[in-house]
């Protein structure tokens, strides 16, 4: 079994037994499972930190507005993350040509042909 085999059929034991929330795109803990998850992890910043680090490499760039429109999940929780890796001055969106760009792609709706 491979590892992410044995990953999924581990979450989904945990959904049958309600103590997460999973779909083939989403793990969702309540609050407290949260809460208490947060409180085990360690240093935060750096896992923010880190995620961020995993969008970045493969466009080498901070420009946020580069996100390939296929990654829904960062782009509803980059400035989350953003303020949990501890970079403000990043999360602070700049209405300059980048931040407006990135708005504009963010809040558009996103149409299939």
């Amino acid at each position: 079994m491979s590892s992410t085999s044995g990953a999924r059929t581990q979450l989904k034991q945990l959904a049958a037994r309600e103590l997460l929330t999973f779909s083939s795109d989403a793990i969702a803990f309540h609050d407290l499972q949260r809460a208490f998850l947060l409180l085990r992890a360690g240093d935060v910043r750096l896992l923010h930190a880190d995620l961020l680090a995993t969008y970045r490499a493969p466009r080498g760039s901070d420009e946020w507005a580069e996100l390939p429109p296929d990654e829904p999940y960062i782009w509803e929780h980059l400035l989350y993350h953003l303020r949990g890796a501890g970079d403000g001055a990043q999360a602070q969106v700049d209405f300059g040509s980048t931040g407006l760009k990135w708005l504009m792609l963010r809040y558009a709706p996103v149409q299939k042909l």
